[in-house]
């Protein structure tokens, strides 16, 4: 499989979680999620957990801990064995917000 790609910047929430499914076959991938905050100057003020097939990955990400407008990539490999790549982000300070989701096959 080859690489995909979701490049433009979204925020899919609710007040307590935003979530995405990717269906992909059965197998190992690299996931590297894209951040950059934009709309909040004061760091910390936008902080959120990240779950990836049910497990905390990050139980506390600050995408504007870099600076503001620094972008940000975080990447971990990881196996999908039921046919869909969930990622899930949960709300600690303001609403979730994602950049770009690559998912890169790294075999079977």
């Amino acid at each position: 499989l080859a690489s995909r790609r979701a490049r433009s910047a979204r925020s899919k929430s609710c007040s307590t979680v935003a979530a995405y499914r990717i269906s992909l076959p059965r197998g190992r991938y690299e996931v590297r999620l894209h951040f950059i905050e934009g709309a909040r100057e004061e760091t910390g003020s936008r902080a959120f957990s990240v779950m990836i097939e049910s497990e905390v990955v990050a139980p506390s990400l600050v995408p504007g801990s870099a600076g503001y407008g620094v972008p940000r990539r975080d990447a971990y490999t990881l196996r999908v064995d039921d046919g869909a790549l969930d990622i899930a982000f949960g709300r600690i300070a303001a609403s979730p917000q994602i950049a770009g989701i690559e998912v890169e096959s790294r075999g079977p």
